[in-house]
């Protein structure tokens, strides 16, 4: 007989982004009892339970199964059987060998599929396919597979959902069934009426906080009671109230009072000589007791005990409070975006060298002077050939145009080709993407393909 496991939620407490989900929650879950986790949509429920199977990392506290946390278990699915939604099913695969596949992946004897299945009422469609299901099979069927293992912890979220009466009236006995092996049962919902009729114990959830857990027979104690009383003249009752030092909350349907019985307040209101329209007692029913809880009318001693902050205020401005600024720049680091200032003026330079090499190598060509044949001019170097005139021209430094002979054609050639040539000593002498990609350009000599083209249709 498998053994139940004690579930302890120590200071629970998660956070996505400036959205605090859960703050500070503390609960323990005996075995033996069926336990209910309540709270409206959005309170945490659905986070608090994937925090406790490790699909969700906790950003503080601790959630344990037995005093280990549940990536710790050496047998997971014999350790802790869990259904948190009824749609991680493939269509196509039937109900037979969707949990064929879950005992063979965790070592479970195949003789456990008939017997979750049998257990779930779905033998006599195990070999249909899960796409033809409807939303009640597939809760069966996901209960199955958490039962596959025969753990002795179950979570199950929301496991009445889509159930017809007669399911739903089959699974509330199931789980006390369950519960009364020893094993140890943790549900959520938000069918209050129904979870009246099943569980043994609650958790009740607001806001990401605690605000009540124990069991139901001491959430309806008297002392949780409210009583509403109201009359036609509503000031000159709150008036008596408030002469006998009698705390009360005004609200639309009335004064409310906690903790005190009807006959008690009628006597007050007599004693005063105001008549009344109502006085009724509103206690005892889950879903008024919840109701009033989590809208923060009433609140619960076990709730004050964990240090839950009162409901209604917002989630938000405690995580803001309580989480570092994360984004708030390190002292003495540079601004995101912001470059600094020695790249500028490098930069700057390198532009205003280029530019300045640009203009240099656009100023028109300097006129040459005609000369004169009475009087030839001679020039620095006239007399050297023109292999050594070439020599003394590397590095692209080019003679001014105004220094060459017209006689001289091969020199007035020659510098004509290097000044052409010449890149401007900004560009970038290394090979391009395009030369990687597509190898190196054809040359002059080499002839293009629209040349020969052009070639051929001149001929």
């Amino acid at each position: 007989m498998p053994e139940g496991q004690i579930l302890e939620f120590s200071g629970l407490t998660k956070r996505f982004g400036a959205v605090t989900a859960i703050e500070s929650v503390s609960a323990r879950v005996e075995p033996g009892v069926v336990t209910g986790f309540l709270g409206p949509n959005g309170a945490g429920k659905t986070t608090t339970l994937r925090i406790l199977l490790g699909l969700v990392r906790a950003s503080a506290g601790t959630a344990t199964i037995g005093g280990v946390a549940y990536p710790e278990l050496q047998h997971p699915l014999r350790t802790v059987g869990a259904a948190l939604e009824a749609t991680s099913f493939h269509p196509a695969r039937t109900a037979h060998n969707h949990l064929k596949i879950m005992a063979q992946a965790a070592g479970i004897p195949l003789s456990r599929i008939e017997a979750s299945l049998a257990t779930v009422g779905l033998e006599s469609v195990a070999d249909r396919k899960v796409g033809g299901f409807s939303l009640g099979m597939r809760q069966r069927l996901g209960l199955a597979a958490a039962l596959l293992g025969d753990p002795g912890v179950l979570v199950l979220d929301e496991p009445v959902n889509g159930l017809d009466p007669e399911g739903i009236k089959w699974i509330r006995g199931l789980l006390r069934s369950l519960a009364a092996e020893g094993r140890t049962v943790l549900l959520s919902s938000h069918l209050l009426a129904e979870v009246q009729q099943t569980v043994d114990a609650v958790l009740i959830i607001s806001q990401g906080h605690l605000v009540y857990q124990g069991g139901l027979e001491e959430l309806s104690r008297s002392e949780q009671t409210v009583v509403v009383a109201d009359a036609p003249d509503r000031a000159a009752l709150a008036a008596a109230f408030a002469a006998v030092s009698l705390e009360f909350d005004a609200l639309r349907s009335g004064l409310v009072v906690r903790g005190r019985e009807p006959e008690e307040l009628g006597r007050i209101a007599l004693a005063a000589g105001v008549p009344l329209s109502s006085l009724a007692r509103r206690g005892g029913g889950l879903e008024e007791i919840f109701l009033d809880l989590v809208s923060g009318v009433r609140t619960h001693p076990s709730a004050e005990a964990a240090g839950a902050p009162a409901v209604g205020a917002p989630a938000a401005d405690a995580a803001a409070v309580s989480a570092p600024a994360a984004d708030a720049p390190e002292p003495g680091a540079p601004e995101p975006g912001a470059s600094s200032a020695d790249e500028d003026e490098v930069e700057a330079e390198i532009e205003i060298e280029a530019q300045a090499e640009a203009e240099a190598l656009a100023e028109p060509e300097a006129p040459t002077e005609p000369e004169t044949p009475t009087e030839p001019e001679t020039t620095p170097g006239a007399d050297a050939t023109p292999a050594a005139q070439r020599a003394a021209r590397a590095d692209h430094e080019l003679p001014e145009i105004d220094e060459l002979h017209d006689d001289d054609d091969t020199d007035a050639a020659l510098a004509s080709e290097r000044w052409a040539a010449a890149p401007p000593r900004s560009a970038f002498s290394g090979p391009t993407f395009d030369s990687l990609l597509f190898g190196p350009p054809p040359s002059d000599d080499t002839p293009r393909a629209d040349d020969e083209e052009e070639g051929g249709a001149a001929r």
